[in-house]
Formats: structure tokens, C-alpha cells, sequence
């Protein structure tokens, strides 16, 4: 029924720092993504039919990257896109994560081995957010 996500018990705080990681992954994922485009003409235009996830980007964008010819470019790019393997590792740990009732009854999210705190999710937020900087960056200095 309308409002029954109201019955699960989730603090304002923990919603804002779940949903500001999610956002900050979207925008690296997307940062990334150009940044196959400007390398590959016509990638952006593969996502949605071939259904690529972000893993798919990721391991795309390091192939990518590992065939510049400018040394010094690919140096730059080369740490970013391994970064970005990692970096959807844990947003697949936070996204695919099991449901858990902490300590006093609030809803939280567990990769099976620990919960991901507000602490946590702020701390992954700022590290996507981080990359997704970067990959503007070398978008728009090195690639575009």
C-alpha cells in the first residue's frame, strides 16, 4: 500500500547517506562511461542494448585505456579505471546487500560480513564521488 515503506524502520540519516552513495556511484559510473566514449566513438550508444552494467564499463574502460598511445595519458587513466573495477565491487556489496536489524531496531544494510553504517556509506559516497571527479577530469583535460 502507499506509505507502507513508512513501516520499516530507517532513519532520515541513514536514507540521505543511502541514497547520496547511490547518486555519487550513478555519476562516476556515467563519468566513466564517457570516458569509453571519448576513447571508443559510439560506446554510449552500446549501453542500453547490450545491457552493460557498470562491471561490463569498468573492464571495458581498463581495456580501453591500457591501448593509449600517450604514455603519460595512460598513466593517468590507467590507476583511475582499476579504481573503478574496485569502486563496483563495494557498490555491488552495498546494492546487493542483505537486510539486518541493528542494536536498537533501525533497518540496515549487511554485505554478510558487516553492516554498513552511516560512517560507511559516507566514507563509499565521498570514494565515488572522488573517482566520478577524477574521471571528469581526465574527460574533459586529457579526452575530450
Amino acid at each position: 500500500m502507499k506509505g507502507d515503506r513508512n513501516r520499516i524502520p530507517l532513519s532520515a540519516k541513514y536514507r540521505a547517506a543511502l541514497g547520496q552513495a547511490v547518486v555519487c556511484f550513478a555519476r562516476c559510473e556515467w563519468a566513466a562511461a564517457y570516458c569509453c566514449e571519448a576513447l571508443q566513438t559510439g560506446y554510449i550508444a552500446t549501453i542500453e542494448p547490450k545491457r552493460k552494467m557498470a562491471g561490463t564499463i569498468a573492464d571495458d574502460l581498463v581495456k580501453l585505456v591500457s591501448v593509449i598511445a600517450d604514455a603519460n595519458l595512460r598513466s593517468k587513466a590507467e590507476p583511475l579505471a582499476l579504481a573503478f573495477q574496485q569502486l563496483v565491487k563495494r557498490r555491488n556489496r552495498l546494492l546487493h546487500g542483505k537486510p539486518m536489524t541493528g542494536p536498537r531496531k533501525q533497518q540496515r544494510l549487511s554485505d554478510g560480513t558487516s553492516s554498513w553504517s552511516i560512517t560507511n556509506l559516507n566514507d563509499v559516497a565521498d570514494e565515488f564521488a572522488e573517482c566520478g571527479i577524477e574521471f571528469n577530469d581526465l574527460y574533459h583535460q586529457n579526452l575530450k
